[in-house]
C-alpha cells in the first residue's frame, strides 16, 4: 500500500511538471552536458570570478553529474531529462522502502513503519526534489543504503555488511560533500558505545567500512589531484560557503540568509579588494583557500554573533525561514518540521540512545548534519534526505522503549 500510494504521487507530479523537467538549467546539468560534449568535467561561474571557460571544476560532486551525463549522452537533452527524473523518482521509491524497513527494525510495528514511509514518500518537497537536477534524490537513497547496511553490520558483524556500509556512505559523500566525515564519526561513536556498555570492539568491521568508503572516494580524489593539483576528496565550495554565509557578521542585520545575488556581489567585492594578491590563473583550490581565510577572519572577529547566526540557521533548515517569503503553506511546513525535530530529540532520549546503538547512530547522523549546515550554509532542501531518520526518532517519543520487545535491537545492543 505504501509503495502504491508513493508511486501514484510521483506519477501524478511527473505528469503535472512534464514541461518543466527538460527546461531546467542547473550547475550539475551544465557540467554533465560539458562531459557529454567533450569539454571535460568543467565549469566557470560567479563562484570563482577569476575562472575561465573550460577550467576543470570540483564545485559539484560526481555521482549526480555522471548519472546525468549517462542519460544525456544516451538519449539527448530532452529525453535524457525525462529519464533522469524517472530514475530519481525510482530511487525515491527505493528510499521509501528502506525507510519502512528501518522503522520496522527499530520498533517492530507495521503501523509505525507505514507512517514513517508515507510521511517521507508523500512529502511535497521530497517529490519536487526528485524531479530537480540536484543531488537530493541520489543522496537520500545512498544515505539510506548506508544506514541500513550499518545497522545490519552492527547486528551481524559480517564483512559484507561493513563493505556495503562504506560503499553507501561513500556514494552519499559523492552526492553531497557534507557526508564526507560521517563514517569517521560513526567509527568513533561505535567504539565509545561499546566501551560504555562493556562490549568488545571488533576493529575489523570498522576498518573495512573506512577502507571501502575510501576506495569509493579514491577515483574522485585522484582526478581532482590531477586536475587541480591538490587533495580534494569532496567539493571546492567549503570556503566559498563559509565566506558567503558569514561575511555579514559586522552588519547590524546579520541574522539573515545570503541569497545568490548578494553572495555574488560580496565575492566580487572581496576579489576586487585583494586584486593585487592574485597572479592570474588561480584555480578553484587556491580561490577556495582565499575564501576560507577571509570567512574564518569574519568569524573570529565576531564569535558571539557567529554563534547566534548559527543557531538562527535552524529556521532556514526546518522550513526556509528567511530564505523565501513565508506563505501559509511554508509556515505550515516550518511548523511541521519544527514539531518533528523536537519530537526526534525527545524520542532519542525516551528510547535511551546511550544504550541502543541504532537510535544513537540515527541521532548522531541528524546532529552531525544539522550542526554542519548551521555553521556554514542552510536551506530546507539540504535536510530533506534526513527526514526518514527524524521521523523514526520522533516515533520513539510516542512509544515505550523497545529494547524489551525488539529482538533485533536486543542483539544489536
Amino acid at each position: 500500500m505504501v509503495m502504491a500510494v508513493s508511486l501514484l504521487a510521483r506519477a501524478g507530479l511527473f505528469a503535472l511538471d512534464a514541461d518543466a523537467i527538460p527546461a531546467q538549467d542547473k550547475r550539475r546539468q551544465q557540467v554533465a552536458m560539458a562531459v557529454v560534449e567533450g569539454r571535460g568535467y568543467s565549469d566557470c561561474s560567479s563562484y570563482f570570478p577569476l575562472c575561465r571557460a573550460g577550467d576543470p571544476t570540483a564545485t559539484v560532486e560526481p555521482a549526480p553529474v555522471l548519472l546525468y551525463a549517462t542519460w544525456f549522452g544516451a538519449l539527448g537533452p530532452t529525453a535524457g531529462a525525462y529519464a533522469i527524473a524517472a530514475t530519481q523518482a525510482a530511487l525515491g521509491m527505493a528510499t521509501v522502502a528502506l525507510a519502512f524497513g528501518l522503522a520496522w527494525r527499530l520498533y517492530a510495528s507495521a503501523a509505525v513503519a507505514a507512517g514513517v514511509a508515507l510521511l517521507y514518500g508523500l512529502h511535497p518537497a521530497v517529490l519536487r526534489l526528485e524531479l530537480d537536477f540536484q543531488a537530493g534524490a541520489l543522496c537520500a537513497f545512498f544515505l539510506a543504503l548506508g544506514v541500513t547496511s550499518l545497522l545490519r553490520a552492527l547486528e551481524t558483524e559480517t564483512q559484507a555488511w561493513w563493505i556495503a556500509t562504506g560503499v553507501g556512505f561513500g556514494l552519499a559523500a559523492l552526492s553531497r560533500t557534507a557526508f564526507l566525515y560521517f563514517p569517521i564519526v560513526v567509527a568513533i561513536a561505535v567504539v565509545v558505545e561499546r566501551k560504555l556498555n562493556g562490549a568488545s570492539v571488533r576493529w575489523g568491521g570498522l576498518a573495512t567500512m573506512i577502507a571501502s568508503f575510501a576506495l569509493v572516494l579514491a577515483p574522485w580524489a585522484v582526478r581532482n589531484y590531477q586536475a587541480l593539483g591538490a587533495f580534494v576528496p569532496g567539493a571546492t565550495l567549503n570556503g566559498y560557503n563559509l565566506y558567503r554565509s558569514n561575511h555579514q557578521l559586522r552588519d547590524d542585520d546579520y541574522l539573515r540568509f545570503i541569497g545568490r545575488e548578494e553572495a555574488d556581489a560580496a565575492i566580487a567585492a572581496l576579489v576586487d579588494a585583494h586584486r593585487d594578491q592574485f597572479r592570474g590563473g588561480e584555480n578553484e583550490v587556491a580561490m577556495d583557500d582565499f575564501y576560507s581565510h577571509h570567512g574564518a577572519e569574519a568569524v573570529r572577529a565576531e564569535p558571539v554573533r557567529y554563534v547566534a547566526l548559527s543557531l538562527w540557521r535552524l529556521g532556514p533548515l526546518l522550513g526556509d525561514y528567511g530564505v523565501r517569503t513565508m506563505t501559509k503553506s511554508r509556515w505550515l511546513t516550518f511548523g511541521f518540521h519544527a514539531a518533528v525535530f523536537v519530537l526526534a530529540i525527545a524520542g532519542a532520549f525516551r528510547q535511551r540512545w546511550w544504550h541502543r546503538p541504532p537510535v544513537m547512530l540515527l541521532a548522531l547522523l541528524v546532529g552531525y548534519y544539522f550542526s554542519g549546515h548551521m555553521l556554514v550554509h542552510a536551506q530546507m532542501r539540504y535536510v530533506l534526505p534526513l527526514l526518514p531518520y527524524l521521523y523514526v526518532l520522533a516515533a520513539g517519543a510516542l512509544m515505550r522503549p523497545a529494547a524489551d520487545t525488539d529482538g533485533a535491537v536486543r542483539s544489536c545492543a
